[in-house]
């Protein structure tokens, strides 16, 4: 039974109030992709994107959705794109940890997993007993494929640990740059600084970023921080709305 199907099945019985869906985002994008005035979108997010123009390239993609390989150790490859987003320099949706749609509002009270301890979660199946997120409730398995997941903490030190990173502004664009060590691969990716979505408002725009990984502790999980010139992985309730950038291993 695809993850889809059984997904929904599993969560209208256990949460009536789930918000729907996030709609599927190819990332076949075309080589020019731009964004103007008359589109919804902020005016922090108004760019035009050409890969060709800023030596950005992909290396291959799985279900329909493009990948960089960048030479880490583990063999994982990462998304090109975080989740919702059609080009690398959209900040795409915001997601609370577990669940896989977005919403009006992120905060404690429609928060469906956030009052849950370890043990509770894994005894629904939530997580498991590695303290990851299981399919069913791992955002890139139901909104891309079974192939794609979220990163877990220690997928996030390597990245960081395996890459030059930095902060730049691409196609106007704040984020991070994270471009291979290994010699002889050139590739990197862009993590853009999308800030936050706490209560009913997006906060911190150009910032900072912080990426939600599928690994929980105690009432926690933890996530991917960038801003001010640094980054690292720390912890944080899971009700806040953070961008989500999927892996894969081929």
């Amino acid at each position: 039974m695809k993850l889809k199907v059984l997904f929904f099945s599993v969560l209208l019985s256990m949460f009536s109030t789930q918000t729907s869906f996030a709609s599927d985002y190819a990332s076949d994008y075309d080589e020019d992709y731009d964004v103007g005035e008359d589109e919804d979108v902020p005016d922090s997010m108004i760019f035009s994107w050409n890969k060709s123009a800023i030596n950005y390239s992909v290396s291959g993609t799985v279900d329909g959705y493009e990948y960089v390989d960048l030479g880490l150790p583990s063999g994982l490859k990462w998304a090109a794109s975080n989740i919702g987003a059609k080009v690398p320099v959209e900040y795409g949706e915001y997601l609370a940890c577990g669940e896989v749609g977005p919403k009006d509002r992120y905060d404690e009270d429609n928060s469906f997993i956030s009052s849950l301890n370890i043990e509770e979660l894994k005894s629904k199946s939530i997580i498991n007993e590695d303290g990851n997120l299981t399919a069913l409730y791992d955002a890139a398995a139901i909104n891309w494929s079974e192939n794609w997941r979220l990163p877990t903490v220690a997928e996030f030190e390597e990245l960081i640990n395996n890459c030059v990173w930095s902060e730049i502004t691409l196609c106007g664009v704040k984020g991070y740059r994270f471009e291979s060590k290994k010699i002889g691969n050139n590739n990197w990716i862009f993590l853009p600084l999308a800030g936050v979505f706490y209560r009913n408002s997006i906060d911190y725009e150009g910032s900072y970023g912080r990426y939600w990984s599928s690994t929980l502790s105690g009432f926690n999980a933890y996530y991917l921080y960038l801003g001010s010139n640094s980054a690292f992985t720390e912890r944080a309730i899971r009700f806040v709305g953070y961008t989500v950038r999927p892996v894969v291993k081929e």
